[in-house]
């Protein structure tokens, strides 16, 4: 199927029309359909809050996943990890059923 086939157009039209509705959009905002899934996140999230901003944006890892977070960030401005719990061994943890 292609993603310019009307059908398709009908998926992403209803899509934006039902999320309007479920979460209150008003129509003086455009609604995106893009690919990236979570990294992408840690992406656009500093670009809307830390870009130009002046300030830092401060995270903890606690894990796989957060620990890409910073990453993107430092791309858009700076950055602290006030907590890193690797060295501990949580990451680690996190992935066993047994911890203590």
């Amino acid at each position: 199927m292609s993603h310019r086939s009307d059908w398709f157009r009908g998926v992403l039209d209803e899509a934006e029309r039902n999320l309007r509705v479920l979460l209150d959009i008003p129509g003086n905002y455009h609604a995106l359909f893009m690919q990236g899934g979570s990294n992408l996140q840690f992406s656009m999230l500093p670009m809307n809050f830390l870009r130009g901003s002046g300030k830092h944006a401060e995270y903890i890892v606690s894990g796989y996943w957060s620990a890409k977070a910073p990453v993107e960030a430092r791309h858009e401005g700076a950055t602290r990890v006030v907590w890193d719990g690797s060295a501990g061994g949580i990451a680690v943890c996190l992935r066993r059923t047994n911890c203590i």
